[in-house]
């Protein structure tokens, strides 16, 4: 077997490494695979501005001729058409060397491809700089570092961060590395300068409003975006996407977040009060020092989330699951209505 030929688009933000090694010397038919990730913290020239971004999470594709991929038992895997994607939580796993399955070889000639993959929702700053004035809105600053994630996706890391093509001697394949054009690098650029130019230069602050001159639909683009300290009061978000979103200080009072996905959603000392939260799931939600007061969290998803020092005054919790939540110090919270969240699974520490 032969590898023939690996790129990496973003290696200091991941650096991947995948070997095959043969199974076992009985069976020549089955090769073992194994990755190995390490990840960091990028450092990237923008326009005029510079910019530092993580990779939250990648996937794995594994495609084959001729092979059948199984999977190790502690690989969380999603089947493809020809194989399957294998997560690769980088967050958490900032390094990482492990084996991942073992391919079957069904005839020759045969081809492995293996190709790291994410998502705009997964790309997040830890600095941006020399972008636009420090004094801008929350509204505007949220916007315009999203839209810049989703350049950097476009330009960076579409359709792979990393590529590896391993054959069989028989098999003749052609190199087909990807590279965005000088032509659309300018052509995204530009793109981007009047956007930011046009959200800065805005008169109001609504953040749809704003959404829309940056080209970015609400409900589906703010997944895992840094939106610290934003003002959604009133706004209708029902069903929109905010998993793994910083929404810490947040304004949401009266807002429709019914059926929202706030997943791992940092809330902290966010402001919920008369939010409709009816069905939304906040499962692993940080809701430290939030307020829900006069909330209505019917059937909702509070699955190990955590309430402590969170503001449950006149809070309408029925349904609603709470196994595992943590809650602690809370306003509102009457000894009978603690004994019930006890009784359906929510921790009082």
């Amino acid at each position: 077997m032969f590898l023939l030929y690996s790129h990496h688009r973003c290696p200091d933000c991941l650096s991947v490494d995948i070997t095959l090694y043969p199974g076992c010397e009985s069976d020549e038919n089955k090769l073992e695979v194994f990755v190995t990730w390490k990840t960091g913290e990028a450092r990237q020239q923008i326009l005029e501005g510079t910019g530092k971004f993580r990779l939250r999470n990648c996937q794995l594709l594994i495609e084959g001729n001729s092979l059948k991929f199984y999977p190790a038992e502690t690989v969380q895997t999603v089947p493809s058409q020809k194989g399957a994607y294998c997560l690769l939580p980088l967050e958490n796993n900032p390094q990482f060397e492990g084996r991942v399955g073992f391919l079957e070889i069904l005839g020759k000639p045969w081809d492995f491809t293996a190709k790291v993959v994410t998502e705009k929702s997964e790309i997040y700053f830890t600095e941006i700089d020399g972008f636009w004035k420090h004094d801008i809105s929350p509204n505007k600053h949220a916007i315009l570092e999203r839209r810049m994630a989703l350049f950097l996706f476009e330009t960076q890391f579409k359709p792979y961060v990393c590529h590896f093509v391993f054959a069989s001697e028989e098999r003749e394949y052609k190199k087909q590395v990807f590279e965005v054009s000088e032509r659309e690098l300018e052509k995204q650029e530009a793109e981007l300068r009047n956007i930011i130019r046009g959200v800065i230069n805005r008169a109001d602050d609504d953040f749809k409003n704003l959404a829309e001159v940056a080209k970015l639909n609400p409900m589906r683009d703010f997944r895992g975006g840094n939106l610290i300290g934003v003002n959604l009061s009133g706004l209708n978000l029902s069903g929109g996407d905010f998993q793994y979103a910083n929404l810490r200080g947040a304004d949401l009072t009266d807002a429709d977040l019914s059926e929202a996905n706030l997943q791992y959603a940092k809330l902290n000392g966010a402001d919920l009060s008369g939010a409709y939260l009816e069905g939304a799931n906040l499962s692993h939600a940080n809701l430290t020092n939030a307020s829900l007061a006069l909330t209505n969290l019917i059937g909702a998803n509070l699955r190990n989330a955590n309430l402590t020092n969170t503001n449950l005054q006149n809070t309408t919790l029925a349904q609603a699951i709470v196994e595992g939540a943590i809650f602690s110090n809370n306003p509102g919270l009457t000894p009978e209505r603690k004994e019930e969240l006890i009784a359906r699974g929510a921790i009082f520490v």
